[in-house]
C-alpha cells in the first residue's frame, strides 16, 4: 500500500479520490455509530469501567500484530498519534455517558473541518469545495441537532464529544502525513497501541471518575452484560479504528475525517431500531445536508495546492 503512494501530502490522487479507501472508511462510521447504543445498554456501569472494558477487548485483537511486527511498533511507539486516537475512545465514551447519543455523535462529526484547519497550517490549500462541503456539512449539524435544552450534566457530555472530535481529526491528519512522508505505518499496530493506551488511562481515571462518569462501585454483572461489552470491543472499537487506519493511510484528512459525519446517521438508524429512540421528522433535511457536506469533500483537487 505504501508503495503506491506519492511522497509528499496531497489531496487524493492525481486522477481524484481514492474509492477503495473511501469504502474500506465507510465501516468506520457504520461501527462508531454503534458505540453510544452498547454504551447505553451498559448504564449503570462505572464508565471508567466501560473505556477501560472496551479498549482491552479490542486491543486483544492486534496482541500478535504488537508482538510480531517489530519494527512497526518501533516506528509506532515514536509517534503521540495512538495516543490522540486513545483520547478519542475516552471522550467519546465520556460523552455518550452523560449526553444524547445522537447529540454526542454529531459534536465528534465536526472533526472535517478541524481536519481541514490543521491541513492548511501545514501548508496545504484545500479547495474552495471542500470547504464549502464542510460549511454545508456543519449547517446541516446545526439543523439536526436544532435548538435543545441542555442540561448541565450534558454540558460535559458535549464537551466529550466535541474533544473526540479534535481527536480524531489529529490522528487522521497526522496518520497520513506519518504515511505519506515515507514510514509505513501498520494500523494494526497503531490501533492496538491506541487500545493499550486507553485501557491503561481509562484505569487510572477510575478512582478519580465519580460523578463525572458514572459509580465507582462494581455492577452487578450478567452474561448479558458481558456480551455488550464484547461487542462494544470489537464492532464499535477494533474494527472501525483499524479501517479508519487504513482509511487515514489512503485519504487526505479532512476527507477521512468526513466520513465521521455519517455516524450521527448511523447513530439515529441504531437508536431508533435498537433502543425505540427515532429521531424525529424535522431532523431529516439536516441528515441530507450533511450527506451532500460529506460528498462535496470529497470533490478533491487534482493537483495539490501548497503554501510557499
Amino acid at each position: 500500500m505504501a508503495g503506491n503512494l506519492p511522497s509528499r501530502p496531497h489531496h487524493g490522487s492525481p486522477h481524484g479520490i481514492d474509492w477503495t479507501g473511501f469504502a474500506i472508511g465507510l465501516s468506520a462510521p457504520a461501527g462508531w455509530g454503534l458505540a453510544g447504543i452498547f454504551i447505553r445498554l451498559l448504564e449503570g456501569w462505572p464508565g471508567a469501567l466501560i473505556m477501560s472494558g472496551r479498549l482491552m477487548i479490542a486491543g486483544a485483537i492486534f496482541v500478535p500484530a504488537l508482538i510480531l511486527r517489530h519494527a512497526a511498533r518501533r516506528d509506532a511507539l515514536r509517534t503521540a498519534l495512538p495516543l490522540a486516537m486513545a483520547a478519542y475512545y475516552i471522550l467519546a465514551t465520556a460523552g455518550f455517558i452523560r449526553a444524547p447519543i445522537v447529540n454526542v455523535a454529531l459534536l465528534i462529526g465536526l472533526s472535517p473541518a478541524i481536519a481541514l484547519i490543521i491541513d492548511r497550517f501545514t501548508g496545504i490549500r484545500p479547495g474552495r469545495l471542500q470547504w464549502l462541503g464542510v460549511a454545508v456539512a456543519i449547517a446541516g449539524l446545526a439543523v439536526f441537532l436544532g435548538p435543545q435544552e441542555i442540561s448541565p450534566r450534558e454540558w460535559l457530555g458535549h464537551a466529550g464529544g466535541a474533544g473526540a472530535g479534535l481527536m480524531s481529526a489529529i490522528y487522521a491528519t497526522g496518520l497520513r502525513r506519518h504515511h505519506t512522508t515515507g514510514r509505513k505505518s501498520d494500523p494494526a499496530v497503531f490501533t492496538g497501541l491506541a487500545c493499550l493506551y486507553g485501557a491503561v488511562i481509562a484505569l487510572l481515571l477510575w478512582p478519580v471518575s465519580g460523578g463525572l462518569l458514572g459509580p465507582l462501585a462494581l455492577p452487578e454483572m450478567n452474561w448479558g452484560d458481558g456480551m455488550e461489552l464484547v461487542l462494544l470491543g470489537l464492532l464499535a472499537t477494533a474494527l472501525p479504528t483499524l479501517t479508519f487506519g487504513v482509511a487515514s493511510s489512503r485519504l487526505a484528512g479532512v476527507i477521512t475525517a468526513s466520513l465521521m459525519l455519517l455516524s450521527p446517521i448511523f447513530a439515529s438508524l441504531y437508536s431508533g431500531a435498537i433502543l425505540g429512540d427515532w429521531p424525529s421528522l424535522i431532523a431529516v433535511p439536516g441528515a441530507i445536508m450533511v450527506l451532500a457536506g460529506v460528498f462535496l469533500t470529497t470533490r478533491t483537487p487534482k493537483a495539490a495546492v501548497f503554501q510557499s
